[in-house]
């Protein structure tokens, strides 16, 4: 991660790992909350790291069904946002794309094969609240889950 650019101390990874399963949150969250890391610092690291895709949310509208592949409190959990599916492939965006850890435990829990784009902490926050936890996306999800009965 970004202790290789000297951005944070081993300490501070390690303590926002440990806090990760205590809180629910990303290691991401944690570090930008704590203020061990600015946004800006993370995506130029992940930039660095990522040779795939990076990509801008603003204006992107994400179906509800690709939403529900993922689950409120992992999509939390790991900072992670479902972006299309395509057969068995996943398109999730992340701030940090090369977590294996999130990626491995989301490929488990969706069964499905996790293709990692990168995206910005503060739009995959903004998202998640948006499709996640904002009263008409609770509504719409809770709709369409009746009509699929």
């Amino acid at each position: 991660m970004t202790v290789y650019t000297k951005i944070l101390t081993p300490y501070h990874l390690k303590d926002a790992r440990q806090q990760r399963l205590a809180v629910g949150k990303s290691v991401q969250s944690i570090l930008i909350e704590l203020g061990h890391l600015q946004e800006s610092d993370l995506m130029e690291t992940a930039k660095s790291l990522h040779s795939g895709t990076v990509l801008d949310l603003q204006g992107k509208s994400i179906p509800s069904a690709i939403v529900k592949t993922i689950r409120s409190e992992d999509a939390l959990r790991y900072a992670v946002l479902p972006l299309e599916k395509e057969n068995n492939t996943l398109t999730v965006g992340m701030s940090d794309p090369s977590d294996i850890l999130a990626r491995d435990e989301i490929g488990f829990l969706t069964g499905m094969e996790i293709k990692p784009v990168l995206v910005a902490h503060s739009q995959i926050s903004e998202h998640i609240q948006k499709y996640y936890f904002s009263k008409d996306s609770v509504e719409n999800i809770l709709k369409e889950t009746m009509d699929d009965d």
